[in-house]
């Protein structure tokens, strides 16, 4: 071994002892348990955070919705809990036979616990698949106490009649079967008669 390549050895070895050194004396990473309570008891930060979530609600035994969502965030260190769905959610509407009846998409979402009121956001689609109906709009609410689903911002309904307007919202019941606009305008398909 030639003196230069056994310097580059000692020099290593060195390097490598106070690098041990120095990791053995310095001082750990701890957090007091207030830090801790104090930094999850923050309202900015969620409680529970899950990807690829499924929810299911179920009315004697029955299913009668399923909501799926790519992340789903749990905020409870609040005056007013609520799950916010930042991804986006799909919600499926059965009906009595275990057949989805309708539909809700939308790529921003939040469930207020306390009011049991779901608001969606962006890009909000709703389809009545039996009827072949549809809604858009930008914001819409779903207040699960009244079992209405509605919205204050301009929709458009496409029906086999044809296209409405909704100028000042609209509102529906749950399943989306009953629907009323408001300050409507459209075009009307008519049959011809022969």
């Amino acid at each position: 071994m030639t003196p230069l390549s056994a310097l580059k050895v000692r020099k290593s070895v060195f390097l490598i002892l106070l690098a041990g050194f120095a990791l053995t004396w310095m001082p750990g990473c701890e957090n007091s348990i207030e830090t801790i309570n104090t930094l999850t008891r923050n309202p900015s930060f969620p409680t529970l955070s899950r990807n690829d979530t499924e929810i299911r609600y179920t009315d004697s035994a029955r299913l009668k919705i399923v909501v799926y969502a790519p992340r789903l965030e749990r905020y409870t260190n609040t005056d007013k809990p609520y799950i916010e769905f930042p991804k986006g959610i799909h919600v499926d509407f059965y009906n009595d036979s275990a057949q989805i009846e309708s539909t809700i998409t939308a790529k921003y979402a939040r469930y207020d616990e306390k009011e049991k009121i779901w608001t969606a956001r962006n890009d909000v689609v709703a389809r009545n698949i039996i009827k072949n109906e549809q809604l858009n709009t930008e914001e819409i609410f779903w207040d699960e106490n009244k079992k209405i689903i509605y919205s204050l911002k301009f929709t458009r309904i496409m029906t086999s009649d044809g296209i409405f307007y909704g100028d000042g919202g609209f509102e529906a019941d749950q399943e989306f079967t009953r629907w009323k606009l408001k300050k409507t305008r459209g075009s009307v398909n008519v049959k011809d008669e022969e």
